[in-house]
């Protein structure tokens, strides 16, 4: 059997079909007969692609996490994290914005008063903050708004990751807020059709549009969960790759069951591992992140099936007939 870099097949368990390399690894080795050829990332690098082919994949860790644990695949805070209390801070080129008064959501419909003064957001007991975002783009010397439309949590992180790197804290995650849960607020305007991938660095670095909209109504926020770094924090990375979810103790990940699936990275929890279909099976894998069809000849007739089983031939005319135990017990 002949595998592509980024595959291997294990002969020891007379395997049938090649299988890609973990994430957090790579192999440019083809026909490989064993996972040894899959190497992993160096420390402080990470990649959540299953079936890398090159060290390319392997991406260096932003500020404040590390990767150093090599059986995790996303860069992230271990357990020695400390969750910011304080009052946030601005940015150079990107800032939250609340209400004096608390109150977050615009007030056209005039059951709310709303004096017109923001202030920085103030973090909650999980270290999370949330507002009307604002960027000053280089070169400019007002701060902005940014207009909703294509705004989204790939977009929303990387904002919060800018302003996390330029603070000195470690960013957990990012999700968009919709404007109806924004600040309405006067002045620029900056940019729209914003479009991160959700790896970048800064907002800078995205596709995005200049606007001429002067009208403050689908002003976008954003919600961040940040942590601040200790000692402890840059030896070991919490997040799990697709097909895993986090297990107890921290950290280490658990494999989603055989007959399950999880294409979702830096997952939560079991909640993650989906059900293969009707017609799908993981062929008896555990932490796959997706299910294969099954073989001609195999059916799989129940949801969450580990494999597919063989069709058997009928003895009263040519082709096969597929039945399951279940089904006649």
């Amino acid at each position: 059997m002949s595998c592509e870099p980024g595959t291997y097949t294990n002969l020891a368990e007379a395997a049938t079909s090649c299988m890609n390399c973990d994430a957090g690894c790579y192999s440019s080795t083809p026909n490989a007969t064993s996972a040894v050829t899959c190497l992993v990332c160096e420390a402080g690098k990470a990649s959540s692609t299953f079936g890398a082919t090159s060290e390319s994949t392997c991406t260096t860790c932003s500020s404040g996490v590390s990767s150093d644990d090599r059986s995790h695949s996303v860069c992230r805070l271990g357990s020695g994290a400390i969750l910011p209390t304080s009052q946030l801070q601005d940015g150079t080129s990107v800032r939250i914005r609340v209400s004096v008064n608390g109150r977050d959501l615009n007030c056209n419909d005039g059951t709310c008063e709303d004096d017109g003064t923001d202030i920085s957001p103030t973090f909650d007991s999980e270290g999370v903050v949330e507002g009307r975002v604002e960027v000053k783009p280089s070169g400019e010397t007002a701060w902005g708004a940014i207009h909703y439309w294509w705004w989204g949590d790939a977009d929303a992180l990387v904002a919060c990751r800018q302003l996390g790197n330029k603070l000195g804290y470690a960013t957990f995650s990012g999700t968009h807020l919709i404007y109806s849960n924004t600040l309405e607020r006067s002045g620029e305007i900056w940019w729209r059709y914003v479009e991160c991938s959700g790896s970048e660095e800064s907002l800078e670095s995205c596709s995005k549009s200049t606007t001429t909209s002067t009208s403050h109504y689908r002003d976008i926020g954003i919600t961040c969960k940040f942590a601040t770094p200790s000692a402890t924090s840059s030896t070991t990375c919490l997040a799990c790759g697709p097909g895993s979810y986090p297990a107890n103790p921290l950290p280490s990940c658990t494999k989603c069951e055989a007959g399950h699936y999880s294409s979702t990275p830096s997952a939560a929890s079991s909640s993650t591992c989906l059900e293969c279909g009707a017609g799908k099976s993981t062929s008896n894998s555990t932490g796959s992140c997706s299910c294969t069809d099954c073989e001609p000849g195999t059916y799989s007739t129940y949801e969450a099936s580990a494999s597919c089983t063989a069709c058997v031939r009928s003895r009263k005319r040519r082709g096969f007939f597929m039945f399951d135990i279940r089904d006649i017990l």
